[in-house]
C-alpha cells in the first residue's frame, strides 16, 4: 500500500498526496537541476518595502520594494526520466495536463487582474499617441485613427 499524506488545500477541500519512498526521492534528486529567478514585491507594510535591493542577475532592474530570489528545480532530460518522475509522484497524464491548464489559466487571470491596478508609465496623451501611430502604421488614416482613439477614451471615461 502506498503511503499518503492528507492536507487541506487552498480551496478548503481535503486532498491527499503520495509520500515518496527513499528510492523515489533519490531518483528525483538525481535529475539535472535548473535555476531560475523571480521578482517579488514586498508588501507595503514591511520596512523593506522602502529599500532598493540589489538584483542577483546583472541584467535585472529592481524597483524600490522589490527583491529578486533564486529557485532551483529538477528537470527531465528525456521521456524515460519524465516517466520515472510521473511514477514516483503517483501522477497520471490527465492530472498533469489539468494541473498545467489550471496554472496557466490562474497565471493569465492574475496578470489581467494585476494590470488593472498597475499604474501606467505613460500619460493618457502618450498612450493615445502611441495607439494612433500604430493605427497609422497599419494603413489607417491619421484623421480616422485620431477620431477613433479620442472617442474610445471619451467612452471609457463615461
Amino acid at each position: 500500500m502506498t503511503d499518503v499524506a492528507t492536507f487541506d488545500s487552498t480551496d478548503g477541500k481535503k486532498k491527499t498526496r503520495k509520500v515518496l519512498s527513499d528510492a523515489e526521492k533519490a531518483f528525483i534528486a538525481g535529475l539535472d537541476t535548473q535555476t531560475d529567478y523571480l521578482k517579488f514585491s514586498i508588501p507595503d507594510e514591511h520596512p523593506d518595502s522602502k529599500v532598493k535591493h540589489e538584483p542577483l542577475q546583472k541584467d535585472t532592474e529592481l524597483e524600490v520594494g522589490q527583491v529578486e530570489v533564486e529557485f532551483s528545480y529538477p528537470v527531465c532530460a528525456d521521456s524515460e526520466e519524465a516517466t520515472g518522475v510521473i511514477n514516483a509522484k503517483g501522477w497520471n497524464l490527465v492530472d498533469i495536463v489539468n494541473e498545467i491548464l489550471t496554472a496557466n489559466a490562474r497565471s493569465n487571470r492574475y496578470q489581467l487582474t494585476a494590470a488593472k491596478y498597475k499604474p501606467s508609465k505613460l500619460t493618457q496623451e502618450e498612450a493615445m499617441e502611441n495607439i494612433i501611430r500604430d493605427m497609422v502604421r497599419q494603413g489607417l488614416s491619421e484623421e480616422f485613427a485620431r477620431n477613433s482613439v479620442t472617442a474610445m477614451f471619451a467612452a471609457a471615461k463615461s
